[in-house]
């Protein structure tokens, strides 16, 4: 079980909810039970009855919270608690810790001080060590915009491209689910003169606000298909929040307006990548100069490209499902393999699914591959080591090449596939082979036709290089380079 701990309140904002459904659909699809524990009702939670939820006792201070929550998730024999929000000091992180449980924080801005989580999380441009530098020595980082956690409903569109209209109409406002300083309405009475704009607002329940009948408006609510509605537009004015990344995505121009201190780093990375306009801290924005900026925006397709280009580089829509790959990996333990294993190791090499994805898909032989494994085993080139969890669940092996370069294969067990433990098999492989070994760069080649590994490559954080020639077939390069950490 995994449990995450949030709340929906105006203060912590809907992006914090949005995130963690986020990483919350991706665990499910790998087999897990999700719990999300809070205060207050939480939407599009409540609602699903894929999730459980746990109701939290009102007004109790920080240490009792805690005390609570890892009480709850050791009845429950939680495998990992998640926290994202601002209201958990450095003693909740340590009560959770202290408990023995495993714990994820997301964070943005390194506000708590100290960390004790195993995993820290900070999925934006500034992200960076120093800002973690009080932590527990056996906490891991993951920064940057590779482990974005971007809603299951994004993934669909990982392929798409946008066509950047040389006549640009199309203008999408949205700044969460509350608004609370009411920007929506502030931008839409900026342009509200503009009748040859098409203008979409996509607030959530939490805006009450009222806003005004224009024929070239329309106001949506509660929107479930967020990317379709993103790829219509030509131009997106947003906040600095967890939006960004999902305008990113689809590669949209984006105009940002911070309206919470938080945001306006994120906003000021964005532009000095080129992927956004910073139009600055909304109070201090004038209704003259967004127009005036709208206006030359939509009217310039090169300067739009520019901008979409620069966004949709950022970042792919895999984030969350390296960060579930980081959460498996202590789960998996990894031994050296020995004689015992050769008939398993046999039967998981011959299984349809294995052969398909190898070079050689024609069956192998019992005495070859008895003769094949032992010179394995002897090998002092070779690593080669069984995964087990609850029982063994695959093989990652690491064939040296030169004294600095290693060849990576790896596979599952049938009855392992489907549970988001490829990515984790190959992370605790490297991790292991590069702490008994003094190479520097592993590489794996696969077949093109092979998507699931190409994809958990990928989320393991492996870089793809050029194609190469493998006897006549064509085979993708992937290299990961060892962590000067």
């Amino acid at each position: 079980m995994i449990v995450f701990r949030v709340d929906a309140s105006a203060e912590i904002g809907s992006g914090h909810l949005m995130r963690c459904l986020a990483l919350a659909q991706v665990l499910l699809q790998c087999g897990d039970r999700v719990t999300f524990a809070s205060t207050h009702p939480l939407p599009r939670i409540g609602s699903d009855s894929s999730f459980g939820f746990w109701q939290v006792p009102p007004d109790l201070d920080a240490d009792s919270d805690a005390r609570w929550l890892a009480t709850e998730s050791a009845r429950h024999h939680a495998d990992w608690l998640v926290l994202d929000g601002y209201q958990f000091p450095p003693s909740y992180q340590e009560t959770i810790r202290s408990a023995g449980h495993r714990l994820l924080c997301i964070d943005d801005h390194g506000s708590a001080g100290r960390y004790a989580a195993n995993l820290i999380l900070d999925q934006n441009l500034t992200a960076n060590a120093e800002r973690y530098r009080e932590r527990a020595r056996d906490s891991q980082l993951l920064l940057g915009t590779r482990f974005s956690l971007l809603r299951e409903e994004f993934r669909g569109w990982r392929e798409w491209r946008r066509e950047f209209a040389v006549r640009a109409r199309r203008l999408l406002v949205t700044f969460g689910g509350s608004d609370p300083v009411d920007a929506t309405s502030r931008v839409i009475a900026a342009l509200s003169a503009c009748r040859d704009l098409e203008i979409v607002a996509i607030v959530g329940t939490k805006n009450t606000a009222p806003f005004p009948e224009l024929p070239h408006l329309r106001v949506l609510r509660d929107v479930e298909d967020m990317p379709r509605w993103i790829s219509q537009c030509d131009l997106a004015i947003s906040a600095g929040g967890s939006t960004c990344w999902e305008l990113a995505l689809l590669q949209t121009p984006m105009l940002l307006l911070p309206i919470a201190e938080n945001q306006q780093p994120i906003a000021e990375a964005l532009a000095s990548r080129g992927a956004a306009i910073n139009l600055g801290w909304h109070a201090d924005l004038s209704e003259k100069t967004l127009l005036t900026t709208v206006e030359r925006v939509l009217g310039d397709v090169d300067e739009r490209r520019a901008l979409g280009m620069a966004a949709g580089g950022l970042l792919d829509s895999e984030g969350a499902w390296r960060v579930a790959a980081q959460m498996k990996k202590p789960m998996l333990r990894l031994r050296r393999a020995d004689a015992a294993d050769s008939e398993r190791i046999w039967q998981w090499s011959n299984d349809p699914a294995v052969r398909a994805a190898s070079f050689r898909s024609e069956p192998i032989p019992w005495e070859d591959h008895c003769r094949w494994f032992d010179a394995r085993l002897r090998d002092p080139g070779t690593s080669f080591y069984i995964a087990d969890l609850h029982g063994p669940v695959g093989q990652v092996r690491f064939q040296a090449e030169t004294p600095e370069v290693a060849l990576i294969s790896m596979s599952l067990g049938p009855a392992a596939r489907g549970r988001g433990l490829g990515s984790a098999l190959i992370l605790a492989g490297c991790e292991r082979f590069f702490a008994e070994t003094t190479a520097s760069q592993i590489r794996a080649l696969i077949k093109l036709e092979n998507v699931a590994s190409l994809r958990a490559f990928s989320r393991a954080g492996f870089e793809r290089s050029a194609n190469v020639d493998l006897g006549g077939c064509e085979a993708a390069q992937f290299l990961l380079k060892r962590s000067p950490a």
